[in-house]
Formats: structure tokens, sequence, C-alpha cells
């Protein structure tokens, strides 16, 4: 049997080899996972609560249970048990009933149809994000007297360090979403076009490709200035970002060209291009010239890549140039 000791640096070595994994992992959601597939290691107990304060005052809350895990929404309360273990007034009790009672605190559940035992034992702490209290990670128990002093001093590390590891893992986040965004139109960029086209592909499922660009752009540019062309693409971002969702993705690949991948054979393909031209048409645009796009259209054909499929839709939207149409209906 070890001694009290022996059992706390056993407990800082679980400890550090948590810190390792969290801060290696770089999604917010595998963080979360990770610390509840390990948090047993640390604490003797069958719950774990990690609930995330929202601009509204709700909590977002991952719930682990055993091995069950649960995801819920708890509203606002003035006076909550979350909200006083976030302001620093509540870290543990070993008869939560008792000291609700005692203090006028009204306990919500989670899940009000749950069976299981009501907590007895409850510690919990703030999470700190960029110096600010966004959350309370919060460690449970059904039977009294659980907890101690030195439960409730490695609660405390670990929030500190879940807390840096979701800084880091959400600044991972911002970073690879600015590398696949274009920073004008907020739609995907080339990068994200090729990977998402690639990908697409290897589904086997159907692809089509609408590749378009404006008519006389740099006249735009040459007569009202890049600030005007500038608000040109801006409108036919948002204009395609209205008509990807939910089945199409839009990207722009640079200048003035745009592409919007669609997940049907040509047929269905072209029929929803020709609604998004005829939408653009009657749309207000930022500046007072007609503002007209050029668009080809090519579907996948099996064996073939994604470079060809792009080649192919390249050369329609050419040739709808020279026909002097919009969209060129091979």
């Amino acid at each position: 049997m070890p001694t009290s000791t022996d059992a706390k640096v056993t407990r800082y070595r679980l400890l550090v080899e948590l810190m390792a994994v969290l801060v290696s992992t770089h999604r917010v959601d595998s963080v979360l996972e990770a610390l509840h597939e390990r948090v047993g290691t640390l604490f003797q107990a069958p719950v774990t609560l990690l609930a995330l304060r929202q601009p509204d005052g709700a909590w977002n809350c991952l719930t682990l249970e055993g091995h069950n895990t649960h995801r819920k929404t708890l509203a606002a309360s003035a006076d909550g048990l979350l909200e006083r273990a976030l302001r620093g007034e509540l870290t543990y009790t070993n008869e939560l009933l008792s000291y609700a009672e005692r203090s006028g605190l009204v306990l919500r559940r989670l899940d009000p149809d749950s069976t299981l035992p009501f907590t007895r034992s409850w510690m919990g702490v703030p999470l700190l994000m960029d110096g600010q209290a966004t959350g309370v990670l919060s460690i449970q128990s059904y039977a009294p007297g659980d907890f101690s002093d030195d439960d409730l001093e490695f609660l405390q590390l670990l929030s500190t360090h879940l807390g840096i590891a979701m800084e880091n893992a959400h600044l991972r986040e911002r970073l690879e979403k600015e590398a696949r965004t274009d920073a004008l139109t907020g739609l995907g960029n080339r990068r994200s076009f090729v990977y998402s086209g690639e990908r697409a592909l290897a589904s086997g499922d159907p692809v089509t490709l609408a590749v378009m660009d404006v008519q006389h752009f740099k006249a735009i540019n040459d007569a009202l200035g890049h600030p005007a062309g500038d608000a040109v693409l801006v409108h036919i971002g948002a204009l395609l970002h209205e008509h990807a969702l939910p089945d199409a993705q839009a990207f722009r690949l640079g200048g003035d060209e745009f592409a919007l991948l669609l997940h049907h054979p040509h047929g269905p393909a072209y029929a929803r291009v020709q609604a998004f031209l005829q939408h653009a048409g009657h749309a207000p645009w930022p500046v007072p010239v007609p503002v007209r796009l050029n668009v080809g259209l090519a579907e996948h054909r099996a064996g073939s890549t994604f470079e060809q499929l792009v080649r192919n839709a390249d050369r329609r939207m050419y040739d709808a140039k020279l026909r002097g149409v919009q969209l060129d209906p091979a």
C-alpha cells in the first residue's frame, strides 16, 4: 500500500502526463476528449463537468459519467452553483445538499429525468482563458466526504493547464481557418479549393465545378478605383455564400476569379448556376456600372483528375466570354 507521499508523487506524474497530452492536442474538441479520457486517473470521482459560459450567460456543459459523455445547455442563473464557482465563492463541499440548504442555493440537474444519485461531494474551479474566467471545471461524487484540500489543489492545477491548452487549440484553429480563407470575401481560398475538390472527387459522389470571373473587371478598377473593385468582389462573395449552402462550396481563387463546387451532376448544377446568375442580375451592386459574370461549367468524369476538371471549367468560361454569354451551354 503506497504511502500518502507516494500517492501524491504518482498523482503529480499523472498530471504531468496529462498536461503533455493537452499541450500537444490541436483542436478544442480533442482537448476536451483528452481531458475526459484521463481525468479518472487523477480523481476518484464518477462525474466530470466542463461548463463554458456563453455571452448570454447560458452554460454549454460537457459531462462525463462513467464512460458516458453528455452535452447539455443550462440556462443562465443569477446565483447558481456554476455562477458561484465562476466567482470563486465556492470551491468544494463534501455535502452539497446541506450547503445548498444553508446558503439558500437552488440546485438544478442537467438532466431532470436522470435516475442517477444526486451529487453529494462537489468541487469546481474557474477555467481561465486569455485572462478571463470563461468556464468552470468540476469534479463530483455521489458519496459525501470524498474530497480534500489536496484534491482541490490538483483540480486548480488541472484547470490552469486546461485553460492554456484550450487557448493554444483556439489559436491553432484560428490560424488554420485563416490559412484556408480569403481575407477579402471570407470564402475559401485556392488552398481550400484544391483540398475540398480532391476530397469531393475521392468521395465518388457527383461533382460539377463552376468557374467564374467578372467581365472587364480591370475597366471597373481603372474607372472607379480599387476600393470599388474590392466592393464588387465582396458582393460576389456574399452572393456565392448565400447560394452555396447547403450542398455546394464557394471559393475565391484570386483576382476576380471564383469557383463553386456543386455536389450535383451537370443538369441540376447547370440549373443552380442559372438561378444564381438570375439572382445576381437583379441584385443591387455597389458600383454605378453593370457587372457581368462569365461562368464555365464542367462535370467530373470517372478517371479524370481534379486538375483536368478545373481546366475544363476554365476553358468553358473563356468560351462563354468569346460567345458573349454568361454561361457556356456545353
